[in-house]
């Protein structure tokens, strides 16, 4: 995994987050758990224990990201450290980060520790690194612009699809799958009402997601219809401690910028 100044230029790999998911599932073909299935406040918790501590993942994503450049990515995030819960993109005694590989050679980094954070990217219309000043104003500015931390960004949306009382407009299911790549992999299925009376059609006009985690409580894959995000996204390496290297600017002029109230 490269995150720092050898990272310029680098060539993302040609796999579709879809075939990268297609590897995962049929590397041990898909197995049912035998057992008791955790509910889904469990499979929350889950996600949760999956924010802390030392990790880098790399991830293939592919779909709509906002205001990213795509439709296909490498992202690698890498975590040192504690996340509170109570908001996991802002940073506590931890440190987060991620680098984001378009194919059409857009490129972004974002480190953020504590309340600071340094933003660098370049484009192959305008070779060379740029560097945020601080400029990301609160509210969906940040939101948009943070969405590439893959952990933070999943776990927020679950908390939306995962409340404490499921409205009768929700169905939730859970179901598990071994898979040789990552061990046993809990997913999470969330799907409309309206989408779930519709037997054996596509329910591509209602909101749904089917999101995986390792058991250690790493997003494992994604694969959902939703505004403004990925359609599919899938773990390709994962590894237990982050690099130093993981929280350096990849360009010298990237500085440290405190990020606005939010």
């Amino acid at each position: 995994m490269v995150m720092g100044p050898s990272a310029v230029g680098r060539k993302p790999a040609r796999l579709s987050a879809v075939a990268a998911l297609a590897c995962l599932v049929s590397s041990a073909g898909v197995a049912s758990a035998t057992g008791a299935l955790p509910s889904p406040a469990r499979v929350l918790a889950l996600a949760e224990r999956g924010l802390s501590g030392d990790f880098e993942a790399t991830y293939k994503v592919s779909g709509q990201l906002a205001i990213f450049p795509g439709p296909e990515w490498t992202v690698d995030v890498a975590h040192k450290g504690q996340a509170p819960v109570s908001d996991p993109f802002i940073t506590k005694g931890a440190v987060w980060s991620f680098f984001m590989h378009a194919v059409d050679g857009y490129q972004l980094q974002w480190i953020e520790n504590g309340q600071h954070f340094e933003d660098c990217w370049t484009m192959p219309t305008r070779p060379g690194w740029r560097c945020g000043q601080g400029t990301y104003q609160a509210s969906n500015g940040f939101s948009m612009a943070t969405l590439p931390y893959i952990p933070a960004t999943v776990f927020t949306g679950l908390q939306q699809v995962v409340p404490a009382e499921p409205p009768a407009s929700q169905h939730l299911t859970v179901s598990q799958r071994d898979t040789s790549a990552f061990g046993r992999l809990t997913c999470l299925t969330s799907v409309s009402a309206a989408a779930a009376d519709l037997p054996g059609r596509t329910t591509t006009r209602h909101p749904f997601s089917t999101t995986c985690f390792t058991a250690r409580g790493l997003v494992a894959s994604q694969h959902q219809w939703a505004e403004g995000t990925w359609d599919n996204l899938v773990l390709v390496q994962a590894r237990p401690q982050a690099q130093a290297s993981n929280f350096r600017p990849v360009s010298a002029i990237g500085r440290s910028s405190t990020l606005p109230p939010l």
